[in-house]
């Protein structure tokens, strides 16, 4: 609606806000781990909970919205990136560049960014 169509703003909010309440965006959200991770068997932790939250943001989900906060912070207080990644919070981000920019790039959008993760960023090392 947004990039397609003349929608007023009104419109186009109407429509994000259903995003956590039917369709997809409901049975991603209700297909979340108590730990606050996205799982699938053929793949490691944290490469659905990246890409299920790139996702949502690419939906534009409210990120203030109920169902999506309580997983934002489901998320926040239970996963960890693997021990040998230095085991940080989701928003804290690891070691990958790649990985870090999408941990940013997430925490911008659903919290205030990590300062860790901002900090390798802005590092001369360009740690992100």
């Amino acid at each position: 609606m947004r990039d397609l169509t003349d929608a007023p703003l009104a419109a186009i909010a109407a429509e994000r806000a259903r995003v956590p309440r039917e369709g997809l965006g409901a049975e991603i959200l209700a297909r979340q781990e108590s730990d606050g991770s996205w799982r699938r068997v053929d793949a490691p932790v944290w490469l659905p909970t990246l890409f299920t939250l790139l996702l949502l943001r690419a939906t534009g989900v409210d990120p203030a919205e109920r169902a999506v906060d309580s997983a934002v912070a489901r998320l926040e207080a239970g996963f960890r990136w693997d021990e040998q990644f230095g085991a940080k919070p989701f928003f804290g981000g690891e070691v990958e560049p790649c990985i870090n920019g999408g941990a940013l790039a997430l925490g911008v959008y659903f919290r205030a960014p990590d300062g860790e993760v901002l900090d390798r960023a802005n590092s001369p090392a360009r740690g992100l």
